[in-house]
């Protein structure tokens, strides 16, 4: 595993630099604005969390997956790199993205929260496009990666912009039904990460 997560890592820093551009760009207009740049920071954590699907079309414009099958690394292996990278980038980013309105905004609770639930919710749109991508491909998935790429951010918005008001915070802080919601997206995106190991171990290589 330490490996596949390692080739990975070589990969981002070789061909995917642009997303780091994007996210200090996204964070920096973030930092510029208050509620109106809480989008960007969305944005910025939703293009890191899908990292693995740039990774997986690499993969297949080299045919890693062909040449993998001589090494030994498991079908589930192979999965789980790249979900542990989707997870791990989505959780460092929104790190980043709370230290930096810490330091440089001070912000107030309802942005810590709105971040969290945004967070939860941009977990899911690796957790959804994901398994389509092991089973049918990465071309045949590009078209759902755009949709749940905007409807995350349109979401995200939403939730932030509602969140600006502080009786609203304090509402729905009590309600624990919404408090669950990182919860059930960590436990879809585990589900998606056990259906995506079946999915490619059937799968024809």
């Amino acid at each position: 595993m330490k490996g596949l997560l390692l080739k990975d890592a070589y990969i981002i820093l070789k061909q995917c630099r642009s997303y780091v551009y994007i996210f200090i760009i996204a964070n920096a207009i973030g930092l510029a604005f208050s509620q109106q740049g809480m989008f960007y920071s969305i944005y910025s954590c939703l293009i890191v969390s899908l990292l693995p699907t740039t990774l997986l079309s690499y993969d297949e414009r080299d045919k890693w997956d062909v040449y993998a099958q001589s090494l030994p690394f498991s079908k589930a292996r192979l999965v789980s790199s790249k979900y542990l990278i989707g997870l791990l980038g989505c959780i460092a980013s929104l790190f980043i993205i709370v230290l930096l309105k810490s330091i440089f905004q001070h912000s107030s609770l309802s942005v810590y929260f709105s971040l969290a639930l945004t967070g939860s919710l941009v977990l899911m749109a690796p957790a959804i496009v994901l398994p389509f991508m092991f089973r049918f491909g990465v071309e045949k998935g590009r078209v759902l990666y755009t949709v749940l790429v905007v409807a995350v951010c349109a979401a995200g918005g939403f939730v932030s912009s509602a969140l600006s008001d502080s009786a609203i915070v304090a509402k729905i802080s009590g309600n624990t039904l919404i408090m669950l919601i990182p919860v059930i997206s960590l436990l879809l995106y585990a589900a998606s990460w056990l259906i995506s190991i079946k999915l490619y171990k059937s799968k024809e290589i």
